[in-house]
């Protein structure tokens, strides 16, 4: 019989909470239980690949590259390589490889960025700086979204 890896760390959670938490007298390895079902509940989430997730990072990071590249073109500065190597691979295939290369060149194009916004007129300073902090808001509050409330609260009362 298959069983997934999400259902089998499931099982061994569930063993854990159900069955081994509630024998546990010191709060100490309570704790240590707390921790270990914590974890394999937020493991059980990351386990499986999600495309869908990954293009989402690349088209994010691809619009963040596109603005500040579009910012600096305006006055007369080139983007990094790395940008316009990522934003001419329109056609490149999502996968984990390319979504690491996006985030590299989003770190070059942010911190060229930094190094030349004198070059910009204030307000169009401000504008980009906005799109940037925006970007890595839109990217946390995604990544928070995903980790789900530990179903273990049990585990933090007292044995009764």
């Amino acid at each position: 019989m298959f069983i997934t890896t999400r259902d089998y760390l499931k099982r061994i959670t569930n063993s854990l909470e159900l069955v081994v938490a509630p024998e546990i007298e010191s709060d100490f390895i309570r704790g240590q239980v707390l921790a270990a079902v914590f974890l394999l509940d937020q493991l059980a989430e990351k386990v499986d690949y999600k495309p869908g997730l990954i293009d989402q990072e690349i088209a994010m990071d691809r619009e963040t590259l596109a603005k500040i590249a579009e910012a600096f073109n305006a006055v007369g500065v080139e983007a990094p390589d790395e940008a316009k190597a990522i934003l001419d691979e329109s056609a490149a295939e999502p996968t984990l490889n390319l979504r690491n290369q996006c985030d590299q060149a989003l770190s070059i194009a942010i911190e060229n960025f930094f190094q030349n916004r004198a070059q910009l007129s204030p307000e169009d300073a401000l504008e980009l700086d906005g799109h940037i902090v925006a970007h890595f808001k839109k990217i946390s509050l995604r990544n928070l979204g995903m980790f789900r409330p530990s179903t273990s609260g049990k585990l933090i009362q007292k044995k009764k």
